[in-house]
C-alpha cells in the first residue's frame, strides 16, 4: 500500500530536483540513517512516472496535528504533508 504524500523542497544547495514540489505516492516515511522515495506524474511525456530518492535522511520530526514532516537530508531541507486519511506511523520502514 502506498501513502499519498506532497513533497516541498524548503532549502538546498543543490538544483537537481526539476520542481520544488511534487504531489504523489511513497510506501514509507522518511526514517533517518535512510533515503527517502516519493512517486509522481511524470514530467516527460511518454513516461509514466517521475521518482525522485533523496540523500540519506539526517534529521526529521513529524507535526501530528499538521500532518507535516519536516526532514533534513545531507544538502537539503524538506517538509512532507500527509494527504492520506490513514497513520503515517504505520509506513515506517525501519525500527529505530
Amino acid at each position: 500500500m502506498m501513502l499519498k504524500v506532497k513533497l516541498k523542497k524548503i532549502e538546498s544547495t543543490h538544483n537537481n530536483l526539476r520542481t520544488n514540489e511534487i504531489e504523489g505516492k511513497t510506501t514509507h516515511i522518511p526514517e533517518v540513517g535512510h533515503p527517502f522515495q516519493i512517486f509522481g506524474e511524470s514530467l516527460t511525456e511518454g513516461n509514466d512516472f517521475r521518482c525522485v530518492t533523496t540523500t540519506e535522511v539526517k534529521e526529521s520530526e513529524y507535526k501530528e496535528d499538521s500532518r507535516i514532516f519536516t526532514f533534513k537530508t545531507l544538502n537539503s531541507l524538506y517538509e512532507l504533508e500527509i494527504l492520506d486519511e490513514r497513520d503515517p506511523m504505520e509506513y515506517k520502514r525501519y525500527e529505530n
